[in-house]
């Protein structure tokens, strides 16, 4: 069997990392990780929790659409609502999706302050 596998360009600098200490090619590397975990029966330990069915269709440089959300009556992504408010990024998404806070308090909630 014969693969062509095109990767993101964020991967594929890891892997040329990856490779360049193990002192082989990006192309080694790859075919070494493959054989290590399919024929080493690890498939399903390293991809435990993922997603894998989301990678079925992706295109690569198709971007995926962001999540819109409701802030002052409009439909808009967190980075915008983010640059709006002045909430970090990571901040607003933190209070959406790890702590399930409702979209107006994630938005309205001032950052608390923390000393240094």
């Amino acid at each position: 069997m014969s693969l062509e596998v095109k990767i993101q360009a964020k991967a594929e600098s890891v892997l040329a990392s990856e490779a360049q200490f193990y002192g082989v090619t990006p192309t080694a590397l790859v075919k070494a990780i493959i054989d290590k975990v399919a024929v080493g029966g690890l498939t399903r330990d390293v991809l435990q929790g993922v997603d894998v069915v989301s990678y079925q269709d992706r295109k690569r440089g198709t971007p995926h659409p962001s999540p819109k959300h409701t802030y002052q009556g409009q439909r808009m992504s967190l980075a915008a609502i983010s640059k709006k408010t002045g909430i970090p990024l990571v901040t607003l998404r933190t209070r959406i999706y790890r702590d399930n806070w409702t979209e107006e308090r994630a938005f309205s909630e001032p950052v608390r302050e923390y000393r240094k």
